[in-house]
């Protein structure tokens, strides 16, 4: 799949992002993978730049156009190794341009940014 120098880079992002297991790309019910803009966010990385062939490369294997795992090698299980990320204080520099995860009711999870600050609250845009 990969050779020589690209199996090095890969294995160099794979060890910054400390990425081991495959199940640590999969969501929480392990039906979905997560984007590759998810897990920039949670590793607290820019998401700038292109999507690595590696993360692509998977992305294929599994689903390209749902991103869903095959019910074959679903378990059922919660998974245990599943990245989640961490609440951080949205800035008080109305300057600054902050990026949230919201809960939406389909229970699915959607990346905002927030466009208005005020002592009172913000509001957001998808």
């Amino acid at each position: 799949m990969i050779g020589g120098k690209a199996f090095m880079q890969c294995a160099k992002m794979l060890k910054s992002l400390d990425l081991i297991f495959i199940k640590q790309l999969l969501d929480m019910q392990e039906k979905q993978i997560i984007t590759w803009h998810y897990l920039k966010r949670v590793k607290e990385r820019t998401c700038k730049g292109k999507v690595p062939i590696w993360f692509m490369s998977i992305v294929m294997i599994i689903n390209f156009d749902t991103r869903e795992i095959k019910q074959d090698l679903q378990t059922g299980s919660t998974n245990k190794l599943a990245l989640i990320s961490q609440r951080v204080k949205i800035s008080e520099d109305k300057h600054k341009l902050d990026w949230i995860l919201v809960n939406s009711k389909e229970n699915e999870i959607d990346i905002r940014r927030v466009v208005n600050k005020s002592k009172e609250g913000f509001r957001t845009e998808k």
